[in-house]
């Protein structure tokens, strides 16, 4: 199980994610990202240690998930396929909500919710840091890891960023600075990867740490070449002018919208333009064609918008008003949120498992992964192509 199994497996076989877990975890060091245009590639620039080793194909997502292997070992049980949970994963219970401080909702792509749940949580002791995803210093149109330790650093990296960005970078720094209670905050494919290492001894000196997972609900991401051609060819901004950058700028419709260095405002309207559509089509990496998690199944706490739910009507949106909805999966997960909850930090109102399906029938991450995707996967696996396998689920 060296790189060259990995290469095969996941790199060449167009289901690599780039979450970058085979890097932070090579003992050696020897993987690498070379970037492209459309994303990036784990590279061998140092000797691999070859079947001494194997600890790069063990943590990656993209063959192999064990998901009811993993939902035994995070919740007790399988999910019932009798119920929604067929869709959405196992879990406790779901909220619809927002953020009290106008702040993080004037900086959150829906109701600021992540951000909310990780301030009261780095507030009250209960994380010394948040592994989260901001923009990048020098090309601000992409995303990077961030290692966020104060509010300050939380709201900087508030709402989406629809670029690979490889997240456990950002928990293999958080570590190395001597970081004890680590959020991680991710896509699911990266909390694939954090879950594939949890339960296996090589991997603690990364993963012990660990203190909450936050998913993210996920339809795709973008390559970087989608992103900067949208921004060159529909804003007409060159790259070299770009100072900030948001895909869902508010107020409603969300704009994706460029601040240049000389502090003009270019923007389009994210939804009502189709940018999205535009960009999952001539833009979605080869791995997202793979992926069956719209919901971050895996995570403690699983966040994203809250469209077909009345409080998200676009009346609402219209006066300022955005919700997140949040599927709570574990005890601790339900602990932490109630706590963010009594303490000021978010406003929401329970959503009945009965009423969830408002999710599966709105949500373009649901429509895309279980209704597009899964058929897909299922006749290339019926060609004898490689796809993701997500063992017994």
């Amino acid at each position: 199980m060296a790189f060259a199994t990995l290469y095969q497996n996941t790199i060449a076989a167009n289901l690599c994610v780039e979450c970058g877990a085979c890097a932070a975890v090579c003992p050696v060091k020897a993987i690498s990202y070379l970037p492209h245009e459309t994303g990036s590639d784990p590279v061998l620039t140092g000797k691999c240690v070859g079947a001494k080793c194997g600890l790069c194909y063990g943590a990656c997502p993209g063959a192999e998930v064990p998901m009811a292997e993993l939902e035994k070992h995070l919740f007790g049980r399988e999910r019932d396929c009798r119920t929604i949970e067929k869709q959405l994963g196992v879990f406790k219970s779901a909220y619809v909500g927002r953020a009290f401080d106008p702040e993080l909702i004037s900086r959150g792509a829906s109701g600021a919710v992540v951000t909310a749940v990780l301030l009261y949580a780095l507030e009250h002791g209960i994380i010394d840091a948040a592994v989260v995803t901001g923009p990048d210093r020098e090309k601000p149109w992409l995303g990077r890891p961030v290692v966020a330790v104060t509010r300050e650093q939380l709201i900087n990296a508030a709402g989406s960023k629809y670029n690979s960005v490889r997240q456990i970078a950002g928990l293999e720094e958080a570590v190395a600075r001597g970081c004890k209670k680590i959020a991680v905050v991710g896509t699911p494919c990266v909390i694939h990867a954090i879950r594939k290492m949890q339960f296996k001894d090589p991997y603690q000196k990364l993963v012990q740490y660990i203190t909450l997972t936050i998913g993210l609900w996920c339809s795709t991401r973008f390559t970087a070449h989608g992103t900067a051609f949208l921004i060159q060819n529909r804003l007409g901004v060159p790259l070299d002018e770009v100072k900030d950058f948001t895909y869902r700028a508010k107020p409603w419709p969300d704009q994706f919208q460029v601040t240049t260095k000389d502090n003009r405002v270019v923007g389009e309207p994210w939804l009502s333009l189709n940018i999205a559509g535009r960009l999952t089509g001539p833009f979605k990496p080869a791995g997202c064609e793979d992926c069956l998690d719209a919901t971050a199944e895996l995570a403690d706490l699983s966040m994203g918008d809250s469209w077909g739910h009345p409080l998200a009507s676009p009346e609402e949106l219209s006066r300022g008003n955005f919700y997140t909805t949040t599927i709570i999966r574990n005890e601790k997960a339900a602990k932490i949120f109630q706590a963010a909850r009594q303490a000021g930090y978010i406003a929401c109102q329970s959503v009945p498992q009965a009423d969830t399906t408002f999710i599966t029938r709105n949500n373009g991450a649901v429509i895309t992964k279980i209704h597009g995707n899964a058929p897909k996967v299922r006749l290339k696996a019926r060609r004898g192509l490689p796809t993701r396998n997500y063992t017994a689920r």
